[in-house]
């Protein structure tokens, strides 16, 4: 078992200290035989499991004595193999992705050549797949530039350098059907702008890296595709955002990006309504990669100095950081497989081990409960008795907890994940819910404020005919309503996960929207209507 160091950063008017502190249990394991590079030793850039394999690319030319001739190879936790038909890839693979069956490359594969793609096959310079049989290129279309990132959903949606597909600006990112690619919008748009990293976080696809603006709409390097237009993830300067990662037990997204100083540190954390500093200690470099195990954040950073040798990978369990010493060099990407996290990079030693750019760490899981961080959120922090109740939605970020216990502060109580609760008296109300999960309980608290909606007592649903159909759904809804002729309305469709869908306005009179629920999750989703920004009536709607 290994020692590791809990490493407290603060400001000019602070101090450095540095106390040993001990960490879960951990042991290195690392592969046999060594990789090795043309120039030795090798290094190991990407990581992904397929066919309940261990795939791994990078500058490899053999292994052991064995001769590959950079081709992926594979580690089933014993010993390393080759995919059959996969070929030789020259250049880098920066990201692996399964769409349909077919296993997908993306990176750069000119190896300097303009002319070289996979295996010599013709427009694979950025992009190709493997058939399961044979290496192919996706169609005559091609990418610009280099493909950075990959990532699966409904389509498969490629992201990177790229500004043109063939002959046509697509921006950055599009999608792909399996045949045609299709746009996302208007597309990426800034000085040489270039996507990073890409990732699902409440059924929408994220993306970040340095560009300045997407689908019309200034985003700051970061940006969320519902499936019809792109939207912020609310303000935050964030520079040059390059991964991501999403902790699916507290449904937080962490995003590193290069904005750091000696006070912030550039990795953030984004519950669904709100941006924190995770405040990692070291403020001279960001993390290259980082990956949830074992219910908590890992972090492999460049190395920058030597003095920086011990922050080289470090563990964040919700609320501290603590260094795993031992690897040399720096991280270029990590992957959980069998248990255990595996480490891609440069570095040639773990602990007092030759691993030559990869290696495996096994950690225990946590035996504390820091890592559960229950969360209460709202669509608002203030709500109006415009007709005689506040119907409040509340939002847990918990999804695979046992338990659930809500007190609303007015003696109301519920058990449920998101409860809708009616207040009927004007008030500040303290909501608190307790979580259970695996042993572990949880508190969190929000206040919100309920006013008298003065001069909002004629919006009931009898005095505004307000009708939502069909409920339960498949597919679309329609919303009727006939709104006195007075005061700037409309509605506001918010997701299962709480995060604003679109926005409708309404005329004074009769009122039919058409609301493509379809592009919903399945569950429980709000619309409500807004007079002058004021929540007056709010509405479940069920998607089967």
């Amino acid at each position: 078992m290994k020692k590791t160091f809990l490493t407290f950063c603060f400001s000019l008017f602070t101090f450095v200290m540095l106390s040993v502190v001990e960490a879960s249990a951990q042991v290195w394991k690392p592969l046999s035989p060594l990789l090795y590079a043309t120039s030795e030793p090798s290094m190991v850039f990407t990581l992904k499991v397929y066919n309940n394999k261990l795939l791994i690319s990078g500058s490899i030319v053999r292994i052991g004595n064995t001769v590959i001739n950079h081709r992926p190879i594979t580690w089933d936790g014993n010993v390393y193999d080759s995919i059959s038909g996969l070929g030789n890839v020259y250049g880098i693979i920066n990201s692996f992705a399964e769409f349909n069956n077919k296993l997908y490359f993306g990176g750069n594969f000119d190896n300097g050549n303009f002319d070289i793609g996979v295996g010599n096959i013709p427009n694979t310079k950025y992009i190709a797949r493997f058939n399961g049989t044979n290496m192919e290129a996706l169609s005559n279309v091609t990418p610009s530039n280099y493909v950075e990132v990959l990532k699966t959903k409904n389509y498969l949606y490629v992201a990177g350098s790229f500004y043109f597909l063939g002959s046509t600006v697509y921006g950055c990112v599009a999608g792909y059907d399996g045949t045609n690619y299709s746009h996302l919008g208007v597309g990426v748009q800034g000085t040489n702008p270039t996507v990073y990293a890409m990732t699902e976080y409440d059924n929408e696809i994220i993306i970040c890296g340095g560009f300045d603006w997407v689908g019309g709409l200034y985003t700051n390097g970061i940006a969320a595709w519902n499936g019809t237009a792109w939207h912020k993830l609310k303000d935050e300067y964030l520079v040059t955002p390059n991964n991501m990662v999403v902790d699916t037990i507290n449904n937080f997204l962490y995003v590193n990006s290069q904005q750091f100083t000696d006070t912030t540190s550039g990795l953030k954390r984004w519950d669904g309504y709100n941006w924190e500093d995770t405040n990692l200690p070291n403020y001279n470099t960001s993390p290259s990669s980082i990956l949830m195990y074992h219910k908590e954040l890992y972090a492999g950073l460049w190395l920058v100095s030597s003095s920086d040798i011990d922050t080289i990978l470090m563990r964040y369990n919700g609320s501290t950081w603590y260094n795993i010493s031992g690897l040399n060099e720096s991280v270029q990407d990590m992957c959980v497989y069998n248990d255990d996290l595996y480490i891609a990079g440069y570095f040639t030693m773990a602990g007092t081990d030759s691993v030559n750019g990869i290696v495996a760490l096994h950690v225990e899981p946590p035996t504390g409960c820091n890592w559960l961080i229950p969360r209460v959120f709202a669509n608002s922090d203030t709500f109006y008795l415009g007709t005689g109740q506040a119907d409040v939605q509340f939002y847990n970020n918990n999804a695979y907890a046992q338990t659930w216990q809500w007190d609303f502060g007015d003696s109301g109580t519920d058990n449920i994940k998101d409860p809708l609760h009616s207040y009927t008296l004007a008030g500040i109300y303290t909501v608190t819910v307790t979580v259970t999960e695996d042993s572990c309980t949880k508190t969190a608290q929000n206040t919100i404020t309920v006013l008298n909606g003065t001069g909002l007592e004629e919006y009931t649903k009898e005095n505004l005919d307000f009708k939502v159909y069909p409920n339960p759904t498949t597919g679309n809804i329609t919303v009727e309503c006939t709104l006195p002729n007075k005061d700037k309305s409309e509605l506001r469709a918010f997701s299962t996960y709480g995060s604003l869908q679109d926005t409708f306005p309404l005329q004074p009179g009769y009122n039919k929207v058409e609301i493509p629920a379809g592009k919903w999750d399945s569950g429980v989703s709000i619309v409500g209507l807004y007079v002058n920004g004021k929540q007056v009536l709010a509405e479940k709607v069920v998607k089967n």
